[in-house]
Order: structure tokens, then C-alpha cells, then sequence
């Protein structure tokens, strides 16, 4: 006697399972879904599969395979700055065993002076040190040269690395394309924008983009304009990013000159 079984056929007792169960049942799930199993391999088994884990693998599976370019910057730049917060934390920490070691220009530095110290304990903290200020430096040049990937437009308006911040903010780079540029102009600031309208008091005029030097080095009483000028062409170079389409270096100067220029 036999028996059609979602996962196979069942002979006078014995289990003949699909062989696209043990790989990528992709493919048979949807030929399940339409009836059509009689053209799937199969093999002996002495046990029938177990169908919840094969669900969750499947599930796994199909998650890996959506996660677009933009996952992997994210997580790194997650790890980034996680580092940086430690590594300040580190820092501080040690800055009291400079009264032996003697000061320094600069954490790494410092970290390295440890390094050298004739103690066992001083040289464990520095190497400690040393390697996640290089292990950093790493990740941000793997950051950058990914920016320069993702963002060959917006790259050429602000630093690579900060790109990448306004993409952290955003969690992906569909929502930082579809953002609006008033979006942009303030992310980062979203809790000083709630306090002004608790408060009723002017909100803030930028928020990351405030690290761009195009923002950050205007007149003081121009900085508001400039950042909103920038946000919106920030918003034209994103769109253009996500559609894979480069602008020319003309266009982007362009921009340039009109983030720059005094009028309003």
C-alpha cells in the first residue's frame, strides 16, 4: 500500500523522504502548494522528518536571502560604534596610569606607550588598547570604501562614513531614500524636536549632518539654511543612489555651489 505524505511516500510501512528536504525545499514547498510531488527524488528513511525544524531552516533561509546590500554596513557600523564608546570608556579608565607611562598626544598613542611599560599588567591593558584602535581604524575604512559602493552620489555631498550614520538612522536605505528632506535635515535631533514643541521653543535646525563641515564651518546665522539646503540635495543624490544611477561630476558641483552660495 502506498501513501502520498507532504514529506514523501509511505510503502507497506517504509519511508521514502524528498531529497529537497535536506537542501533547499524552495522548490518543493511550491510544488506542495499546487498538488504537483510525483516528480520529486526520494530516499529510504527510517524516520519521518521533523516538519517545525525544517519550517525554522526554511524561514532562516529565506531571511538570508532578503537581506539586502545595506544589512552587512549597518551591522558593522553597529559594531563600530559600540567599539568607539569602549574604547573612550578604556581610555578614560586608563588615564590614571599616565602618572608612570607619562602622558600623551592621543589614545593610541597612549595605548602604545602602555605597550612598552615594564609591567605585565600595563602591557596587557595597552595591547588590549593598541589592537582595538587598529581593529577600528579597519572597520572604518571598510565602512568608507562600502559608502563610496552604496553612495556613489551622496558620498561625493558629505564624508562617506557619515552616509553611512544618516543610513544607521534610517535602518535601511529605502527609508533613507523615501525620506523626505526635512527628514534628513533633523535625524538625529528627533528628541530636541519633541522637547521644542512640549516646551513650545524653536526646534533644532540640524541634527547628524551638523558633523558635515559644509554645516558645521557655515556663518552661524546661516548654519539652519545651509543644513536645509543640504538635506535636499541630500535627498536628489539618496534617490538617485538607490536607483543606481550616477550623477555627473558637474551635477554634483552643481549642488555644491548651491548648498554653498549666501542667498537663501
Amino acid at each position: 500500500m502506498t501513501e502520498d505524505k507532504w514529506y514523501g511516500v509511505r510503502k507497506n510501512g517504509a519511508y521514502e523522504i524528498y531529497d529537497a528536504l535536506s537542501g533547499d525545499p524552495s522548490g518543493l514547498f511550491e510544488k506542495l502548494a499546487k498538488g504537483h510531488v510525483s516528480d520529486e527524488p526520494v530516499h529510504e528513511s527510517q524516520e519521518i522528518p521533523d516538519l517545525r525544524a525544517i519550517l525554522i531552516e526554511h524561514g532562516k533561509n529565506k531571511l538570508r536571502n532578503s537581506l539586502g546590500q545595506d544589512w552587512n554596513a549597518l551591522k558593522i557600523f553597529n559594531i563600530y560604534n559600540s567599539m568607539d564608546e569602549i574604547l573612550n570608556l578604556l581610555y578614560e579608565k586608563s588615564m590614571a596610569l599616565s602618572l608612570k607611562v607619562g602622558e600623551a598626544k592621543d589614545s593610541p598613542s597612549f595605548f602604545k606607550a602602555l605597550s612598552q611599560f615594564n609591567d605585565p599588567d600595563y602591557v596587557q591593558v595597552g595591547n588590549m588598547g593598541f589592537q582595538m584602535e587598529e581593529t577600528r581604524k579597519s572597520l572604518q575604512s571598510s565602512l568608507e570604501k562600502e559608502a563610496l559602493r552604496m553612495f556613489p552620489n551622496g558620498s561625493r555631498l558629505i564624508d562617506p562614513l557619515l552616509c553611512i550614520e544618516l543610513l544607521w538612522h534610517f535602518n535601511s536605505l529605502q527609508r533613507l531614500a523615501e525620506a523626505p528632506a526635512s527628514a534628513i535635515q533633523i535625524a538625529g535631533a528627533e528628541k530636541a524636536l519633541f522637547m521644542s514643541k512640549v516646551k513650545h521653543v524653536k526646534g533644532p535646525k540640524h541634527g547628524i549632518i551638523f558633523k558635515s563641515p559644509i554645516v558645521s564651518g557655515a556663518p552661524l546665522n546661516r548654519r539652519g539654511k545651509t543644513a536645509r539646503k543640504l538635506a535636499l540635495k541630500l535627498s536628489l543624490a539618496f534617490r538617485a543612489d538607490v536607483m543606481g544611477h550616477v550623477l555627473d561630476q558637474e551635477q554634483i558641483d552643481a549642488m555644491l555651489d548651491f548648498i554653498k552660495k549666501n542667498s537663501p
